[in-house]
């Protein structure tokens, strides 16, 4: 395989991986998604689309510190995206009313 060949299939691992992780999140069936988007995330760890939507589903599978770190992650590969900013300050709101 060459390595033109091998990039094209790291770009298509990517694109299966997160589309799949996105129709898991969609029906609700966060251990798919959260499955899916960790494969993704192997080609490709700066993914800011891949790891902020890796935190939503986190969220909703109660792990709140990983999904905390995944957003402080995404945040330092993009610093002031505002979608991410706002979820990880109702994070942040959300551990200050259980601690």
């Amino acid at each position: 395989m060459s390595k033109q060949d091998a990039i094209l299939m790291q770009k298509l691992a990517i694109i299966l991986n997160s589309n799949l992780a996105a129709y898991w999140l969609k029906l609700r069936q966060y251990e798919g998604a959260k499955f899916h988007y960790d494969l993704a995330l192997r080609f490709y760890k700066t993914n800011v689309k891949v790891r902020y939507q890796k935190a939503l589903a986190l969220v909703k599978m109660g792990l709140m510190d990983n999904a905390k770190l995944d957003l402080e992650i995404t945040l330092k590969i993009e610093l002031g995206n505002s979608v991410v900013l706002k979820k990880s300050q109702q994070l942040q709101d959300a551990f200050g009313a259980t601690e």
